[in-house]
């Protein structure tokens, strides 16, 4: 039982990882996990579940999001005002281009 429950926390740590980490190496290392360990532990249909529950709710939570923004947007332009200024998730996301463009 005890085994089990290691493997549970284990499985949570590594889904979270996987959403958040663009490469498994990165996840793998985040978890302090070997890659061996994650391969392990990806096979398990408790995994695959878990993974498959997460990325359902990140999408939904982006479509949430962005309706919201969408519903704003177009609220501001309707009423003939200047639409709002950009939030600063447009910045970082060209900074992380520019870095990935430095890398080449």
């Amino acid at each position: 039982m005890k085994q089990d429950e290691t493997n549970e926390a284990k499985i949570e740590q590594l889904v979270f990882a996987l959403l958040a980490c663009p490469r498994i190496e990165d996840a793998a290392k985040s978890c302090r996990m070997s890659r061996a360990t994650v391969w392990r532990l990806s096979q398990s249909p408790d995994f695959q579940k878990r993974m498959t529950e997460a990325r359902t709710q990140l999408m939904s939570n982006v479509v949430t999001t962005l309706q919201a923004n969408t519903l704003v947007f177009s609220q501001s332009c309707d009423d003939g005002s200047e639409p709002p200024a950009p939030t600063g998730g447009l910045s970082a996301a060209k900074k992380k281009t520019a870095r990935r463009r430095r890398r080449f």
